[in-house]
């Protein structure tokens, strides 16, 4: 490589994350060489950065990246690095681009068809390790009920309740407030949205973005 161009992405919307397409110049092409990249670096902003460490959202991403991702049937962005710094949450991931797929659109959400695509794939990438949660090489997959994951999740619960009822109480079936405004027993974390999908018009969804 002879050098290469970057140009930020998403500048303003992202939120633990920065990323970055890379041009690479080649002064000899060998087969496969990728004509763009995508990197991935942590945030520079603290208060998100908190959030991310609290929940060891960046070292799970690169372990998936890492170590798992290549084992799963389901569609995920070739990896060509991803490298992490256990002591301060530093990290590089160069994954494929994508841009040549539809995007997902977070605003306007799926349709039925591509709903159906997408759970399909999240299918693939449950059944890949469906009874093996003992393997060594997976205990670093936390539970979603422990506790730091639970209090996150009753924190943001508990602060976005009063404008979730303000945009969306109307469609609330009668009576059901009270219910949905009690703590939750256990907590989930999960990013596969429209925003991180990618969408091949032809047949089937064509990438998962794990993060």
């Amino acid at each position: 490589m002879s050098g290469f161009e970057t140009e930020p992405l998403g500048e303003g919307a992202g939120l633990l994350g920065l990323l970055v397409r890379i041009t690479p110049h080649y002064a000899t092409t060998a087969p496969g060489s990728p004509r763009s990249l995508i990197a991935k670096f942590a945030t520079p902003t603290s208060e998100n950065r908190v959030v991310a460490e609290t929940f060891d959202m960046y070292g799970r991403e690169l372990r998936f990246y890492a170590g798992l991702a290549s084992q799963t049937s389901a569609r995920t962005p070739q990896v060509y690095c991803a490298e992490f710094n256990a002591d301060n949450s530093d990290f590089i991931l160069l994954i494929e681009d994508l841009s040549r797929y539809r995007a997902g659109d977070q605003k306007e959400g799926a349709n039925l068809e591509d709903a159906e695509r997408a759970i399909d794939e999240i299918v693939k990438l449950h059944a890949t390790w469906w009874g093996e949660t003992n393997q060594e090489e997976l205990a670093w997959i936390p539970i979603q009920d422990n506790p730091v994951q639970c209090a996150g999740m009753t924190q943001g619960f508990a602060a976005g309740w009063d404008v979730f009822l303000d945009k969306f109480g109307d469609v609330l079936p009668a009576g059901t407030e009270g219910r949905f405004a009690q703590k939750p027993h256990h907590g989930a974390e999960g990013n596969l949205g429209e925003s991180s999908s990618s969408w091949d018009d032809i047949s089937e969804i064509d990438s998962l973005d794990v993060s």
